[in-house]
């Protein structure tokens, strides 16, 4: 999905409105439905395209917004918010997903859907020790949000269940761990969940070893 100058937004605009009065739904949609502007929440636009398409399922239009975005995961709100959460579990793995949100997705599904609240909380730590934003993710809050998690884990009575699931996680996922910023945060989410081998961050070994470099998201 592209987001146009304002310039294209008018001239789009007025094409899709001129369609729409045709009766021609459809094209409209086909053609324009689905075009982003350039201001605006991924929510927003989301609810403002099923507004304008109320004929159109709304499961649909999410999906095709998904799949003209790089970053899919910026619509995990959108999906979690109609509802489609098997959708919003799919946003929250790939990239574009804001470890905030799902954080605070997490703590707000924690009475009302306990199994997405871990997978979205889970995922949400995994972000903040692999990936890189333009805001420099501190020790600390990579704590705080196991913290958070484990919590709702323990009230529960999935606490153990939580920590062999991140641990197999940051298992896998450990070459995407930043080394020198947050390997110390690494190993500590490491040993809390027994992880093996911990005495090396394995992002720095795979690095020591092969001189590779680890992948980087914005947000």
């Amino acid at each position: 999905m592209q987001r146009d100058g304002d310039e294209s937004v008018s001239i789009n605009l007025f094409c899709e409105e001129t369609l729409l009065q045709a009766g021609r739904i459809d094209e409209a949609y086909e053609k324009y439905g689905t075009q982003a502007p350039l201001h605006g929440t991924y929510l927003n636009i989301y609810r403002g395209i099923c507004k304008k398409y109320p004929t159109i399922d709304k499961k649909e239009i999410l999906l095709d917004c998904m799949n003209r975005t790089i970053d899919k995961g910026s619509w995990f709100a959108a999906a979690k918010s109609a509802g489609f959460l098997d959708i919003a579990l799919e946003c929250a793995q790939a990239s574009g997903a804001n470890p905030d949100t799902l954080l605070r997705a997490c703590r707000d599904f924690a009475r009302k859907d306990v199994e997405f609240s871990l997978k979205v909380g889970i995922r949400g730590i995994l972000k903040l020790l692999t990936e890189t934003f333009y805001e420099e993710v501190m020790p600390f809050e990579i704590d705080v949000a196991y913290d958070d998690v484990e919590k709702i884990a323990a009230e529960c009575n999935r606490r153990e269940q939580f920590k062999a699931q991140l641990g197999r996680e940051v298992m896998r996922q450990a070459r995407l761990c930043k080394p020198q910023a947050k390997r110390g945060s690494y190993e500590k989410i490491g040993s809390r969940v027994s992880v093996p081998d911990r005495g090396q961050c394995p992002a720095q070994k795979g690095r020591d070893d092969n001189d590779t470099k680890t992948r980087s998201i914005a947000r």
